[in-house]
């Protein structure tokens, strides 16, 4: 299966980004299409939920499909990090949002990056597709 991320900001998606479990395996559009609804469609619950617990790390707020689940890392400043699963463990997903907040505070500390706008580089995905491969493949 192929692993969905995305960053959502105050009022935009920030980062997207596919994982693929498979090297040589790639996504249709329209499971792209639908993947991006999924998580989206989430932005209710994770609403609802980040009120329920102190933790940044929300865990799974959604799992309406059988093999599809959203987990969840809201941020201080309501910026959320969402990933796509299969029924991963939350410990690899746990270190996966923590190193990849890691990586977006650096980016949001560049005094060139202006807040809330989509991120366009490319040394923030290749470190964000290592973290991936070191946690979730």
């Amino acid at each position: 299966m192929t692993l969905f991320f995305l960053i959502v900001g105050q009022s935009n998606p920030l980062y997207s980004a596919e994982f693929n479990v498979k090297p040589g395996t790639a996504t249709s559009d329209s499971e792209t299409h639908l993947n991006n609804f999924l998580l989206h469609s989430s932005l209710d619950l994770v609403q609802s939920a980040k009120w329920t617990t102190s933790s940044c790390n929300l865990k799974t707020v959604d799992a309406s499909l059988p093999n599809k689940l959203v987990s969840v890392f809201v941020t201080a400043s309501d910026i959320k990090l969402m990933l796509l699963h299969s029924g991963k463990p939350p410990e690899p997903i746990k270190n996966f949002f923590n190193d990849v907040y890691e990586i977006f505070v650096k980016v949001v500390l560049n005094p060139f990056y202006e807040y809330d706008t989509p991120i366009t580089s490319r040394a923030f995905d290749t470190k964000v597709r290592a973290v991936s491969r070191k946690y979730l493949s």
